[in-house]
């Protein structure tokens, strides 16, 4: 089940997230920057989605089109930002996650650089 990372709330699964939704235990707003899958505090834009225009509060309400509802946790995990991601809607049930997309897309560019600037070989004479 989805679920609410201002208070940890479970949320019901079948939960439609409108831009003005709120959670129903604290009054949180769902479709916020902090309660996305896609949302990392630790990057420049805070988001793992690259296309994703900047956010300025990250708590409000926001009209992003990338949003994802955070996903399920692992049992007995307590802490929100080790949660596995959700499998949002369109996203299908065997997507990978954004960041081993990245971690793909990083290592076949490296490959072709190096390719690209591997020395040719030496004749010897």
């Amino acid at each position: 089940m989805p679920y609410c990372t201002a208070c940890d709330a479970e949320l019901p699964a079948d939960l439609r997230v409108g831009r003005e939704t709120l959670c129903p235990k604290c009054d949180a707003y769902l479709h916020a920057c902090v309660q996305c899958r896609f949302y990392e505090p630790t990057l420049h834009n805070q988001c793992l989605e690259p296309e994703a225009d900047y956010v300025g509060d990250r708590q409000k309400a926001n009209f992003c089109d990338f949003f994802a509802l955070t996903g399920t946790r692992d049992s007995g995990l307590a802490d929100p930002k080790k949660a596995r991601p959700a499998t949002g809607a369109g996203l299908g049930s065997g997507t990978k996650p954004a960041t081993t997309i990245g971690n793909e897309r990083a290592r076949e560019a490296r490959a072709k650089l190096e390719a690209l600037f591997k020395n040719p070989p030496k004749d010897e004479d």
